[in-house]
């Protein structure tokens, strides 16, 4: 299916910005998208504090 074009990624999956969290969470809720993809800024990393660096 998915070689012959026929698979619709572009409405399982679906990225948003850190700052499109809450968006992205209704989004998932409401059958807009099945798997939001939070992107993280640059050189940031999740659980990792600024003071530690």
């Amino acid at each position: 299916m998915n070689r012959a074009g026929q698979f619709p990624f572009d409405r399982l999956i679906q990225p948003y910005t850190l700052q499109q969290i809450n968006e992205a969470a209704h989004d998932m809720h409401s059958g807009k998208t099945i798997k939001p993809i939070l992107r993280m800024p640059a050189g940031e990393q999740p659980g990792r504090s600024q003071v530690n660096r």
